[in-house]
């Protein structure tokens, strides 16, 4: 049953519910162990359902288990993306431990990119379809066994095997990546009231550039020069481990929903899959989100992947190259924050994304102008730029869209986004590649050469390429994106559920 009290005072009328999951709890049980009440959501609703003009305040339930929840998501996040990244800042002595190329090493990296654009779509429907829970289970598990099977071909003694296995164990925690990426929204939405989803979206949704980060450090900690194989052994066993242990905590402790509802908006009956998917196409306002949101997401992601590439000819080093990373990474998480606190604070989605992206263009543009040698501060001073707004715009993002499809299920709407900047990331590396200028030739970056000149140390001259059309592709896709959400009007539907008298944005 449910258990409703009533308290009353001269300026309102507070209605509490306390009950269980399936609505047949006794009163006196209602906090389970990691439930216990920690504070009230005070959301709105009619008097008694009516819809008469009374609109009364209404108070809803928090429940401490709900931090444990999040912890469990941003846990998963970084061990994912340590996966991912494992191999990306030690390709050379990757390169010689499986007898490889540098192209299947980089391989490694890509096939998350490419997995995901499938089974992103199987993702979604099994968060649509059934929950929370089981889509996290099922995630935690592939990820788990990937970077096991990734660690287990380090005893095969021939270099193929063990590249095969790799290979293997990175496409099965690649699968996982997708829930990963879809359940910040569907977390917020599930457990964290009204005025608190924004920073639990955005808590859980940069978990997935931190682990990128540690997966980074912890590579090149692990990995000293390029024949410590040894290295590379500590290296698989870390991530294996990291990824057993968070399978362990998800298991034991991860809930399918809180007790009581924290908001009235997640009382609703969302849509199933296909209705879902049916009210998308139709909803303009969320196709322009998909065209640009993803191409925001798949820039940060090339950046991140190409800051060495198209800087090097201009005698910028690998370190640099991780300096931009850096700036742009930790301003972020700034920005991020900020932007996390005032969405929760003032519900302006949609300007402050709008803000984003215009900051953001602006980053991307100085970049293109900096790109020259000698100028390492301002290209720093760019990716600081890049990095505050973009990242501020990821969890103001993920939340826009669902305020912008609501019912529809929070996994399946922003899912969706996910898979289309999973194809943006795919075709902008592609392009870098193809829009690379003519070679130049130096030593040690910065003494010009010839490759058929006759000199002492003439294996060092080595081939760099400038990429000038290359960052103008992204500063032109990132204005086109820019252009589609500052003419995007969209109602916060979410929010209209909640507070009727809400106008459209």
């Amino acid at each position: 049953r449910n258990c409703s009290s009533t308290m009353s005072s001269s300026s309102e009328k507070l209605v509490v519910n306390v009950g269980d999951d399936d609505g047949d709890r006794d009163c006196s049980d209602t906090e389970p162990l990691l439930g216990t009440v920690t504070s009230r959501s005070v959301s709105h609703d009619w008097k008694d359902g009516s819809g008469d003009d009374e609109y009364v305040p209404r108070e809803f339930v928090l429940y401490k288990s709900r931090y444990l929840m999040l912890a469990v998501i941003v846990l998963l996040q970084i061990s994912n993306a340590m996966v991912w990244i494992s191999f990306a800042p030690i390709i050379k002595t990757a390169q010689t431990y499986y007898n490889t190329s540098a192209f299947m090493i980089d391989f490694q990296s890509m096939i998350f990119m490419i997995v995901s654009i499938p089974f992103g779509f199987l993702g979604t429907y099994l968060l649509n379809s059934f929950g929370l829970k089981v889509g996290v289970n099922i995630a935690c598990v592939m990820n788990a066994v990937g970077a096991c099977i990734r660690f287990g071909g380090d005893f095969l003694p021939e270099h193929r095997s063990r590249l095969i296995l790799a290979t293997i164990g990175q496409g099965v925690a690649a699968i996982a990546q997708p829930i990963f990426l879809d359940s910040p929204t569907l977390l917020a939405a599930t457990w964290f009231g009204e005025h608190e989803r924004a920073e639990a979206n955005m808590l859980a949704s940069i978990a997935n550039p931190i682990g990128i980060a540690i997966g980074s450090l912890v590579s090149g900690l692990m990995v000293t020069s390029d024949t410590d194989f040894e290295g590379i052994r500590w290296m698989l066993l870390v991530n294996a481990a990291v990824a057993v242990f968070v399978l362990v905590l998800t298991l034991l402790f991860f809930k399918k929903k809180p007790p009581t509802p924290p908001s009235h908006s997640a009382e609703e009956e969302h849509l199933s899959f296909k209705e879902g998917i049916k009210h998308l196409v139709v909803n303009p306002a969320y196709w322009c989100l998909v065209v640009a949101f993803g191409i925001g997401i798949a820039l940060i992601s090339t950046l991140s992947s190409v800051f060495a590439q198209v800087t090097q000819a201009n005698a910028y080093t690998s370190n640099d190259a991780s300096y931009f990373s850096i700036a742009m990474v930790g301003v972020g998480f700034i920005g991020a924050g900020l932007c996390g606190v005032l969405v929760d604070k003032t519900q302006a989605f949609l300007p402050i994304f709008k803000g984003c992206f215009v900051g953001a263009t602006g980053g991307v543009v100085m970049f293109y102008f900096s790109n020259k040698p000698d100028q390492l501060g301002l290209l720093i001073g760019s990716c600081c730029l890049i990095g505050f707004f973009a990242f501020a715009a990821l969890p103001v993002g993920l939340e826009l869209c669902v305020e912008t499809t609501f019912p529809v299920n929070e996994g399946l709407s922003t899912g969706i986004i996910w898979i289309a900047s999973q194809t943006f990331s795919v075709i902008f590396l592609t392009s870098t590649n193809a829009l690379k200028g003519e070679p130049k030739y130096f030593i040690n970056q910065t003494i010009p050469c010839a490759p058929n000149a006759t000199y002492p140390h003439w294996d060092d001259c080595l081939e760099y390429h400038e990429y000038p059309k290359a960052v103008l592709m992204f500063v032109i896709v990132t204005a086109i994106a820019t252009a589609c959400i500052l003419f995007m009007k969209t109602e916060y539907k979410r929010m209209k559920e909640e507070h009727p008298d809400h106008k459209k944005e």
